[in-house]
């Protein structure tokens, strides 16, 4: 006599080995989206070093790259340097369109001069750039995912998933780019 179906040891036995499989692939597969998000920020992160590479390049081309602070909207009086033109679209004493500040060659943690020199950092893309509050002595600012900030988020309140800029404090110092991963 010929036998149709499975044996209830037969079910048994493959629905224990599904169930391994779940529990050993879940995790992975669950996961897949931090790792995404790590890789945004890595590409980001990569973004940011070379546009900060080509500016820094342009000022040293006009001279500026060995100033404390240079920008063509406020002078800076106590190291008496003047307002004056940088070598950026927009970032003229004459009609000038944005706000663009440089500390030793290096684009001010501000909401204007790192998107200077990096395309596509601005807030209407998928990226947003949270200042400290005002008054608080921190010059950095942190870059993370734009669906992660509202209009109520601090920067205090991004734990996870963004990139902490802050441009260098002298002469002989570097600007400071790290990442902190999503969870």
């Amino acid at each position: 006599m010929k036998k149709n179906g499975f044996t209830l040891i037969e079910l048994v036995v493959v629905f224990v080995i599904l169930g391994i499989l779940a529990v050993v692939a879940a995790p992975k597969f669950m996961n897949l989206q931090n790792d995404a998000r790590d890789a945004s920020l890595k590409g980001l992160k990569g973004a940011i070093t070379s546009g900060i590479g080509a500016g820094y390049a342009k000022m040293t081309i006009s001279g500026q790259e060995s100033l404390p602070y240079v920008s063509n909207i406020s002078p800076y009086p106590d190291l008496n340097i003047p307002a004056q033109d940088l070598p950026f679209t927009g970032c003229t004493l004459v009609n000038p369109k944005k706000s663009c500040t440089f500390i030793y060659g290096y684009p001010d943690a501000d909401s204007t001069s790192l998107q200077l020199v990096v395309a596509n950092l601005d807030n209407s893309s998928d990226w947003k750039l949270v200042m400290p509050p005002i008054g608080a002595g921190l010059r950095e600012i942190k870059i993370t995912f734009n669906k992660y900030v509202d209009s109520s988020t601090t920067f205090d309140d991004i734990k996870q998933c963004y990139i902490t800029y802050a441009p260098p404090v002298s002469e002989n110092a570097s600007y400071t780019l790290t990442m902190t991963p999503c969870k």
